[in-house]
């Protein structure tokens, strides 16, 4: 399989990755903003950098998790700051932001991981299972005619659209 209109790869660490262990997440690597109707009351300019740090750290846990359990490939629909993107790329993990919705399912089932919409487990802790992380032969990420492409060879599927069943029920 490929991945083709993916926004921003990391362009500073062109990759290869052989026994890709893969991480599909719905999930935002982005300092979000407060949101609509939700005011901050401080007193001081330092409570604002505390606040601002802490936004941060959380995102570096996030990506620490998905480390951890073992991903060196990650792709998000959502967005990936640039300042997160530098944390993928010194730990050597591919990173691939805004990838569609539709794509990122595909691929989970092409390579046999699942798309996680939330790090949060049952016990209200935030967590990446292990078994949810998919995995193929090799992921290569190469530029073709001013394109960024990243091809996932050796995926565990050889298909990952619909049974003819399915698809049969669905045409009606």
């Amino acid at each position: 399989g490929s991945l083709r209109r993916a926004a921003s790869i990391n362009a500073e660490y062109m990759g290869r990755k052989e026994n890709a262990k893969i991480a599909f997440v719905d999930i935002d690597f982005r300092k979000s903003p407060l949101k609509f109707g939700v005011k901050m009351m401080v007193n001081n300019p330092e409570e604002v950098e505390a606040m601002r740090a802490r936004e941060i750290s959380i995102t570096e846990e996030r990506i620490k998790l998905i480390v951890d359990a073992g991903a060196d490939v990650v792709l998000t629909s959502k967005g990936i700051d640039d300042v997160f993107l530098k944390s993928f790329v010194d730990k050597k993990i591919i990173a691939v932001r805004r990838v569609e919705k539709k794509h990122l399912r595909r691929m989970a089932r092409l390579c046999g991981g699942t798309v996680l919409d939330s790090l949060a487990d049952d016990a209200g802790e935030q967590s990446v299972p292990p078994e949810s992380l998919g995995s193929c032969a090799e992921v290569v990420q190469e530029t073709i005619a001013d394109r960024e492409v990243i091809f996932f060879k050796g995926t565990s599927s050889t298909s990952a659209g619909r049974s003819s069943e399915t698809a049969k029920a669905h045409r009606g």
